[in-house]
């Protein structure tokens, strides 16, 4: 891991949690850990990738009052997979970036969504249909625009 991602990724979480917890910006506020655990996922691997979302989940189910492991799950999952689809597809471009995040982040949803409690959950086509596919692609926006900081290469480590 370069000093760059590593500062990079630090900053991501500081200004997720500062976004959601010190600004409650709510909807406004794109979903860095998801963006944070992709990029690391892309440039380290499935493991560190699952490592890292299953950490951040945790600390974004601590703030939450229901559905509590739901976003660890996901993050984890997600990152685990998102790492092992980049060390095998190879590729940096911006446009697999793109795809890399969009999914990456409604799969993440999707994920929360079906282990959350039923209970407590919104319905499928509001949840997922609607809210899940714009934040899907705030986040692969903001994904590849905070990309383009860091060296072409998809593995550093």
């Amino acid at each position: 891991m370069t000093v760059r991602l590593a500062f990079l990724l630090a900053a991501l979480v500081v200004l997720h949690l500062m976004a959601n917890v010190a600004l409650p910006l709510g909807a406004l506020a794109p979903d860095l850990f998801t963006v944070t655990v992709l990029m690391a996922s892309q440039r380290l691997g499935a493991a560190w990738g699952a490592a890292l979302g299953f950490a951040l989940g945790l600390v974004e189910d601590s703030v939450s009052l229901t559905s509590f492991g739901a976003s660890a799950f996901a993050l984890a999952m997600v990152g685990g997979a998102a790492g092992r689809l980049a060390e095998v597809l190879k590729s940096d471009s911006s446009a697999f970036r793109f795809v890399l995040f969009a999914v990456g982040k409604w799969s993440r949803d999707l994920l929360a969504w079906l282990v959350s409690d039923a209970a407590t959950r919104p319905p499928v086509a509001d949840a997922l249909l609607v809210e899940a596919t714009v934040a899907a692609l705030y986040a692969a926006t903001v994904g590849v625009a905070v990309g383009a900081f860091l060296s072409p290469s998809p593995r550093s480590a």
